[in-house]
């Protein structure tokens, strides 16, 4: 059975982190884990080092945002979030 934090392109990310130094802000993961269900959460990680700069580790945050309502742009009076569409149909 495989482990339910093995997510392919989460180990991904967090494989670079370490050696060429990158981070990752606010990333969106959907995961089906088998006892807890379909979880949405937001990511993010980055490295931190020691106080004298040996001991390498990542620094992973981990917000479960499963349910939540996407934030309305700001500037859109509208009520639509960033990316919707709005079409009058016209007949």
């Amino acid at each position: 059975m495989p482990a339910p934090w093995d997510i392919p392109a989460l180990r991904r990310l967090l494989e670079e982190i370490l050696p060429q130094n990158t981070t990752f802000n606010d990333l969106k993961v959907t995961h089906e884990f088998e006892q807890l269900g379909r979880l949405t959460m937001m990511l993010n990680a980055r490295r931190i080092l020691s106080e004298l700069g040996q001991t390498r580790l990542i620094l992973l945050a981990i917000e479960d945002i499963t349910g939540q309502q996407e934030p309305v742009t700001s500037g859109r009076p509208d009520g639509f979030r960033q990316g919707e569409e709005h079409h009058d149909r016209q007949e």
